[in-house]
């Protein structure tokens, strides 16, 4: 069975929390809802051109076993 999540299904997700990945700090869990399934991340990086700018791109990691 392959579980590989593709590039479009994952940034979907991302797309539809983008407003709280904005406010989060790097550290903070987040939950995404991806093919009807929610799992913990945990963002690792985040850019954007400036403090005001809306976020330009993100690292994030998946949570296992609470780690």
């Amino acid at each position: 069975m392959n579980n590989e999540i593709t590039t479009e299904v994952l940034a979907k997700a991302i797309d539809e929390t983008k407003d709280t990945v904005q406010n989060k700090n790097i550290g903070s869990k987040l939950r995404l809802d991806i093919s009807n399934k929610k799992q913990d991340y945990q963002i690792i990086n985040k850019a954007a051109s400036d403090e005001d700018s809306q976020l330009n791109a993100m690292a994030i990691a998946p949570i296992v076993n609470g780690t």
